[in-house]
Formats: structure tokens, sequence, C-alpha cells
């Protein structure tokens, strides 16, 4: 997952990530700061349980494990939200301008061409893919770099200006 992408989700998934993030981060912390307490591990075992089986824990091993687990929910609920080829054009010739009008429907990111770059043709021997829109714009621009100069102002548009 590209880190830029994080700008495109909604407000409330970037608060139940940011969220998730900072619970696993206050277990794992806990669950360090427990590991060198000696009477913690020693006596009762947490069980964890999970159909037939069952697992006796010592309690700053578990807290540490729920942590990185998560930890993991996390990244792994933002790589099926953005696979790495997620977008693409190719196998046609495109222009910027058609790019834009097709990506700005179902994205947070807002795209604006200058000049004669919304009629500037990609070449249509070539795959251009991102996992999210920004992404993709991105490699568009690093195809072109004497041709397309692109800007981020801020986190949720981007400039592309034909040279």
């Amino acid at each position: 997952m590209e880190w830029i992408c994080f700008w495109e989700l909604t407000g409330l998934e970037k608060a139940g990530v940011i969220a998730v993030a900072v619970a696993a981060l206050v277990f794992v912390c806990l669950g360090l700061s427990m590991f060198f307490q000696k009477e913690l591990w020693e006596g009762r075992l947490s069980v964890i349980k999970y159909k037939e089986w069952s697992l006796g824990v010592p309690a700053p091993l578990a807290v540490a494990i729920l942590g990185a687990a998560l930890l993991a929910g996390d990244f792994w609920w933002l790589q099926e939200h953005f696979p790495s080829n997620n977008l693409s054009f190719g196998q046609k010739e495109w222009t910027l301008g058609e790019v834009q009008e097709r990506l700005q429907r179902d994205s947070r990111i807002r795209i604006e061409l200058q000049g004669d770059a919304a009629s500037f043709r990609l070449d249509k021997n070539r795959n251009y893919s991102g996992a999210c829109v920004a992404d993709l714009m991105s490699s568009i621009c690093d195809a072109y770099p004497a041709r397309l100069k692109c800007e981020r102002p801020d986190s949720t548009s981007v400039v592309i200006s034909a040279k």
C-alpha cells in the first residue's frame, strides 16, 4: 500500500485506522512493560481458545500478541482496500482529460489539468497503474517527466500541466 493513498479514505475510515493503530501500540507497549514483572509470568495463564484448540499464555505475552494482531489487522485492511494495481489505464490511447473524468467520480482527490494537459495523450503501449488515484497520477507523471509537470499542493489534490 502506498501511504499517499491514506488521504483518499473517508474521515471515518481514517479515524478507524488511527484508533486501531493507537490501541495496538498501547497493547504492545503495555505487554512489553509487563515483560519485566516476574510475578506476571508465574501462576495463572491466559487461555486462548479457538474451536477445539486452546493455548495457555502468560499475561504479558497475551497482551503483546493482541497488540501485534491488531496492528497486523490494520495493515491487512489497508492492503485489501488499496491493492498495488487497483487502478490501471492502458490498451487504448487515453487523454489525461479522459483519465481525469473517469477517476474523479470515485475519488476524494481533485485532479486539476492546466493548459494543454487535458489533451495530452498517453502511450497506448504502456500500462499505467497505481493503488489509488494519487499513486496512479504519480506513475503517469513519472512516465513523462520531460513533458508533464505534476504538483501536490495539498493532500487532496493533484495539479498537472504540460511543459
